[in-house]
């Protein structure tokens, strides 16, 4: 009897790992969606990116949402954008962007786009009024930067676009559309397309959505997240390449962690720093 409860209790115990595997196996994978956005971006909000260039620091970009203030009896979002090179990297290239951009608060529209770049020691200032109700851009440009441009199609892309100053409902500027993107309704697997006027042109762009997955952000914790493809001529005017990569978390803040593309000089990669509060 001793003996046939001993082969009982092993017979047990070695049935354990087989039966542990089968049901680790048959376990269905974890489902994960995207949520409905907020309903109103949230002022003060600072993304702080850290840019790489072939996997070498090469300079940050700080994006920020400054207030709201009124134009023309209408409220609008003030988001500002900067790009500046680190130490290392202005020793080869000394050049530095300011953007600001107004957003209706209510439309999601841009209203007003104003970019200054800074090359060594020249600069210009592009100012770009937008009319939604004339369905019209007013451009204007002063002073005159140093050429400098990553793009070998620049040339060969802006000649196949004419220049105009009318422009489609629900234009953005090259900032403003990543604010409108975070407020739209997204699913899996769905494209969405935004028309950008930048440099006298519409650029139709199509952004696509990915499957969201779960990864892990060193000394940051683990998040949901979903990639964007965007594929179109503006990413090869102004990069060089086609393709663009943006990945953002699945809550309904919609915060961009990572921004990925190819250049005509190489890899480039913005990471976020600190995930705002």
């Amino acid at each position: 009897m001793k003996k046939f409860t001993l082969i009982l209790v092993i017979l047990f115990f070695c049935s354990l790992p087989s039966a542990y595997a089968q049901n680790f196996k048959g376990k269905p994978k974890p489902v994960y969606n995207i949520e409905p956005p907020a309903k109103n971006l949230t002022v003060g909000e600072t993304l702080n990116f850290s840019v790489e260039w072939l996997g070498i620091p090469v300079g940050n970009v700080v994006l920020k949402i400054e207030g709201i203030e009124t134009l023309d009896n209408r409220k609008y979002y003030h988001i500002t954008g900067t790009a500046k090179p680190n130490s290392f990297f202005r020793t080869f290239v000394n050049l530095e962007y300011w953007v600001d951009s107004y957003f209706d608060v209510e439309t999601h529209v841009s209203r007003r786009f104003e970019k200054n770049r800074r090359l060594n020691a020249k600069a210009n200032h592009i100012l770009i009024d937008f009319d939604p109700n004339k369905n019209e851009a007013v451009f204007n440009s002063a002073g005159a930067a140093e050429p400098y441009t990553i793009s070998e199609q620049r040339s060969s892309v802006e000649a196949t676009n004419p220049d105009t100053n009318k422009i489609p409902k629900n234009t953005q500027d090259l900032l403003s559309c990543l604010y409108y993107f975070r407020l739209q309704d997204l699913k899996e697997g769905e494209s969405h397309a935004v028309n950008i006027y930048y440099s006298k042109k519409n650029w139709l762009l199509n952004f696509k959505v990915d499957k969201p997955f779960r990864r892990d952000i060193h000394n940051k914790g683990s998040f949901i997240l979903f990639r964007v493809a965007s594929l179109s001529a503006l990413n090869d005017l102004i990069l060089g390449r086609s393709k663009f990569y943006a990945y953002f978390t699945a809550d309904s803040r919609r915060i961009p962690v990572e921004f990925s593309f190819n250049t005509g000089i190489g890899l480039v990669t913005a990471r976020i720093q600190e995930f705002p509060k």
